[in-house]
């Protein structure tokens, strides 16, 4: 088996980002290539991934934002659970609060407190998601596209979820999103 481990960024990689990655338990027999591919929009990017998964013949792609910290389990449990497309659980950066980047089926916002185990969602963010490759073979290319109104990952998910493919998210990978705060004397 093979795991492509990809990031796509349009700057630069967060350290405590890159040691996770480096730290990620990784399962007997699988071989777990790096990408990460810089200087384009994020969309962009994660199209040439899918290419780049396919043409390494990955059976899987982990996604990875340059601004997550990810368990050390995180690969070994989203495999564990032999689902098209699942992610482990992570907030928005906003201090005022900790929402799931995660919407219900049929739209509104997640709250972690009523994830309980693996469970079906509508939509996610891809900052910490495992993707089998060969879905990429049902949904219409440009996989991913950045829309006014929500990011290129809400606009592959809703491709994917119209392909008939579900959505799940395991609040038990509890990820770190790396933000920057600016404080001030007042």
């Amino acid at each position: 088996m093979k795991v492509l481990i990809a990031m796509p960024t349009a700057r630069y990689i967060e350290t405590h980002t890159f040691l996770s990655v480096y730290n990620l338990e990784r399962p007997k027999d699988v071989e777990t290539p790096f990408v990460a591919i810089e200087g384009y929009s994020v969309d962009t990017s994660r199209n040439m991934i899918v290419k780049e998964a396919i043409e390494q013949k990955a059976d899987y792609i982990l996604w990875v934002d340059s601004d997550m910290i990810l368990p050390e389990d995180a690969l070994i449990r989203l495999l564990s659970h032999n689902k098209d497309i699942v992610t482990g659980a992570y907030a928005f950066k906003d201090i005022k609060s900790q929402d799931l980047i995660a919407f219900k089926i049929g739209g509104g916002q997640m709250e972690f407190s009523s994830i309980n185990g693996l469970t079906e969602v509508g939509a996610i963010g891809f900052g910490c998601c495992l993707t089998k490759t060969e879905i990429f073979d049902k949904i219409e290319f440009p996989y991913f596209v950045f829309g006014e109104d929500f990011g290129e990952d809400i606009y592959f998910c809703k491709k994917a979820r119209a392909a008939g493919f579900k959505i799940y998210i395991d609040p038990d990978v509890k990820c770190g999103h790396i933000g920057k705060i600016n404080f001030q004397v007042r």
